[in-house]
């Protein structure tokens, strides 16, 4: 018999780590929820298109625990052109601002989770350090007005952001692509 190892997070522990981290840990449709705990939270947020599921999984936490199975295969992702993550994020800055709706949506106004409010600035600092980290390893791929776009988002969600590391090794990306002669291939 295979052994797998489980994890179980109190609800509010699973929403700090989601909001240091900036992202959704659910990428599929692997999640068992009860049908009470459904019904205490509501239904998908149609108006968050993108970011529905995590909304929702952010909702089931403050009201209760979250576990996890690793090791087991509990469900398939297929990706395809024609699915909501390629058709919803046409621009670099589409994901992070369906996340940040969803962190919003959840930890902004009367909420049950305590701390809100630096919970939601944690998640913010960590999308703007998702954007610039997007911008700088994507730097030579990405078209100008792109990095710009996601460089803009970060200081966005968080304004100090251009005294971040990630700030840092975007502009020196941008000084070594300047100084790099065009046609050079380097």
């Amino acid at each position: 018999s295979d052994v797998y190892k489980r994890q179980i997070w109190e609800g509010r522990d699973w929403i700090e780590e989601r909001c240091r981290v900036g992202r959704n840990a659910v990428c599929s449709p692997e999640l068992v929820m009860r049908t009470s705990v459904q019904r205490q939270i509501g239904e998908y947020r149609a108006e968050l298109p993108h970011s529905a599921d995590m909304e929702m999984w952010l909702r089931a936490a403050t009201v209760t625990g979250v576990g996890r199975i690793e090791g087991a295969d509990q469900a398939f992702y297929r990706v395809h052109s024609g699915s909501l993550s390629h058709t919803l994020c046409v621009t670099p800055t589409d994901d992070l601002r369906a996340r940040h709706d969803a962190f919003a949506s959840v930890l902004t106004g009367p909420s049950a989770v305590h701390g809100a409010d630096g919970l939601y600035r944690q998640a913010r600092c960590a999308l703007a350090d998702a954007a610039l980290r997007q911008a700088s390893d994507g730097y030579v791929t990405l078209a100008a007005d792109e990095v710009d776009e996601l460089q803009a988002f970060a200081l966005e969600m968080f304004p100090a952001a251009s005294e971040t590391a990630g700030w840092l090794e975007l502009q020196r990306r941008r000084s070594v692509a300047a100084t790099v002669p065009s046609g050079s291939g380097a």
